[in-house]
């Protein structure tokens, strides 16, 4: 019998598939998974015991909405050794973020695209005192992000960050674990899903299959978005501790500092973009730094903050009605039923983002264009604030019925994995 290297509870594996699944039980990848879910725990558990486990081959396909970029996808088995990893990082990511002033606003719980744009909405507020003063936004973002991450500095980061917080009994498994996934490479064992000149309106800059083996992480996958998250830390220390800019907030590698001097602003910048070269090999957006007043309107989070009211970016409201025009020609032709889940879902996502601004009259407004069909699966509720699915129509079970079909592997989608 093989020696095993890592003594891992059963239960941790456990604990992790069952925090994979939660929110994903409809999803194809978790029912087939599930069907035969204790062969598959035990022989995962086998693996990392044993210290033979491997990422398996990954899904990569190109999204084009919002924007067009390209997606790595993981194996849900991989994905379980994500949640395990996540498990165990999340708090001390959470100590960490709160000790920098809990300016990331991503990648947290209870935190999204909300409470950054309050805090920055606060922040302005405050500067400006109550909107009667000058007051200066710098806005940027960080060039090709995931595609620019330097993997030798950010597992240089996270091994640091590890031993010096972490003590759980798994330490060694966690350092192995966090380890791989941080340099693994995707790209090299994938399946295509996605026609491969899908990849020629996507500049070279946004794929990892440009990239050297050492650079650029896989967006999509969990661990990634946590890694980078924590990836730009440095920078929220280096503005608001060493520079003194404390009304600064970021939501992934797009963030805003907020002050009542513009050379202090221009300063500051010059000084980012220095750091972030020398630090952790990244540069500034050339196109998407730039300082506003606060009574041009500030863009953040697909919002645009005036004095006092919130509306929605065009492009979000634009990315909307496209969805509408999909969902509708599924309508026309017969397949309501088949997408009256996901139409729900599409147009709650819209919508429930645009509750928090001024949006009353687009939302009534998109509501007109539904194609009536989809009114025997759902309804809108007060307000317009959400539709509701229909009880008959909840869960759709299509997902069970491919599986029991093999050949349904024949026509799988991106959509698959998202």
């Amino acid at each position: 019998m093989e020696k095993r290297i890592y003594d891992i509870p059963f239960s941790d594996i456990l604990e992790a598939y069952e925090d994979c699944t939660r929110h994903k039980k409809g999803k194809q990848q978790c029912i087939e998974f599930s069907l035969n879910a204790e062969e598959e725990l035990i022989r995962l558990h086998e693996d990392l015991c044993n210290g033979t486990y491997q990422p398996d081959r990954s899904a990569y396909f190109i999204v084009t909405h919002p924007v067009r970029r390209e997606i790595i996808a993981s194996s849900f088995r991989d994905r379980i050794v994500h949640h395990y990893i996540k498990l165990r990082m999340d708090p001390l990511y959470e100590d960490w973020f709160n000790e920098l002033g809990s300016v990331s606003k991503n990648c947290r719980k209870n935190e999204g695209p909300q409470s950054a744009a309050n805090l920055l909405e606060k922040m302005i507020y405050d500067v400006s005192e109550g909107y009667t003063k000058d007051c200066w936004v710098l806005l940027y973002d960080i060039n090709s992000y995931f595609m620019s991450i330097d993997k030798s500095i950010l597992w240089e980061m996270m091994e640091d960050f590890i031993r010096g917080r972490y003590t759980g009994p798994d330490m060694d498994v966690l350092i192995w674990l966090t380890r791989l996934t941080a340099f693994w490479c995707p790209q090299k064992n994938c399946d295509f899903l996605s026609p491969r000149s899908a990849w020629d309106k996507l500049p070279p800059s946004k794929s990892l299959m440009h990239n050297d083996d050492n650079v650029g992480i896989a967006p999509g996958n969990l661990s990634s978005q946590d890694e980078a998250n924590f990836y730009l830390t440095p920078l929220d220390y280096f503005v608001t501790r060493e520079k003194g800019f404390p009304n600064y907030v970021r939501f992934m590698d797009d963030g805003r500092v907020v002050s009542d001097s513009k050379e202090s602003l221009l300063k500051l910048r010059d000084g980012m973009d220095e750091f972030l070269q020398e630090q952790l090999k990244l540069r500034l957006h050339p196109r998407k730094v730039r300082i506003l007043h606060h009574s041009q309107g500030i863009p953040f989070v697909g919002y645009i903050l005036k004095p006092g009211r919130r509306y929605i970016t065009n492009r979000i409201v634009g990315h909307m009605y496209n969805k509408i025009f999909f969902f509708n020609k599924m309508a026309e032709e017969g397949k309501a039923e088949e997408y009256a889940e996901k139409f729900v879902a599409s147009i709650n996502s819209y919508w429930g983002m645009m509750i928090h601004s001024n949006s009353y009259g687009i939302r009534v407004k998109s509501s007109r264009i539904f194609h009536k069909a989809w009114f025997r699966y759902a309804y809108i509720a007060s307000g317009y604030s959400k539709l509701v699915l229909r009880h008959k129509y909840k869960p759709h079970t299509k997902a069970r019925r491919m599986l029991k079909d093999k050949s349904y592997r024949e026509f799988m989608t991106p959509e698959m994995f998202l």
